[in-house]
């Protein structure tokens, strides 16, 4: 059975004051709330992906997606109270069952269609997260953009084809993140800019970031994701 090996690096995250400060009613966020942001901004982008590319999948609980004029990729991701600890059970195929019957086969091969490959990688960053009820809600929205002439086809051999590619996405982020992992709400806009430089290994380039109004700064996010046996 093929399983994937995963590998999330986040580089040092600096969250730059003002010299004047703002409001004394604004929350300060710390660099652990602007990493947890940012890991939620990923994981989140990457579930929706992956059940955008798997039509039979139940939608992500509080995620809309929005498509493009086309219909043929994701324009816009709308959350509204969105638990990233719900989305695993959406995402990680529950129909591998080692018994040879053939209700659990055909439960298998139903389970199995509801899945793009984008699942799996998806599904292992939620998990290596470990995210649980209530540590992060999402409320707000990441609008994509696409190079001309991208198709669900060429996205994928983009991701997973082994000659090297730039530029894959770009998502304008804007988005209200609170819960339990946060040391109060957090307001993060900014850009991220995604490049697949090699087969298996994504990175993710965050660029005019603000945490609640406060400059940030953050290197580059490379996600690998391999196979093995």
């Amino acid at each position: 059975m093929r399983t994937l090996r995963l590998m999330i690096t986040l580089n040092a995250v600096c969250l730059l004051l003002p010299v004047q400060m703002m409001a004394s009613d604004v929350y300060i966020p710390t660099t652990e709330d602007v990493s947890t942001s940012l890991q939620a901004v990923i994981d989140a982008t990457m579930s929706a992906m992956a059940i955008f590319l798997a039509p039979s999948s139940p939608p992500l609980p509080g995620c809309e997606i929005e498509r493009s004029d086309d219909g043929s990729l994701p324009s816009a991701l709308r959350f509204t109270a969105s638990d990233l600890a719900r989305y695993l059970p959406v995402l990680r195929p529950d129909g591998e069952h080692r018994a040879g019957n053939w209700l659990q086969k055909l439960l298998s091969k139903a389970t199995a269609a509801a899945t793009s490959p984008l699942s799996f990688t998806a599904a292992s960053l939620l998990a290596s997260n470990a995210w649980e009820d209530g540590d992060a809600i999402l409320d707000g929205s990441i609008t994509l953009w696409f190079p001309q002439g991208t198709t669900v086809s060429s996205l994928m051999t983009l991701l997973f084809s082994p000659r090297p590619e730039e530029l894959v996405s770009i998502a304008t982020v804007d988005l209200l993140l609170s819960g339990l992992r946060f040391g109060g709400p957090v307001h993060l806009t900014g850009i991220f800019s995604m490049e697949v430089p090699q087969a298996g290994v994504l990175f993710i380039t965050p660029s005019d970031l603000k945490a609640n109004g406060y400059a940030c700064q953050s290197g580059r996010i490379r996600i690998s994701a391999t196979p093995s046996l």
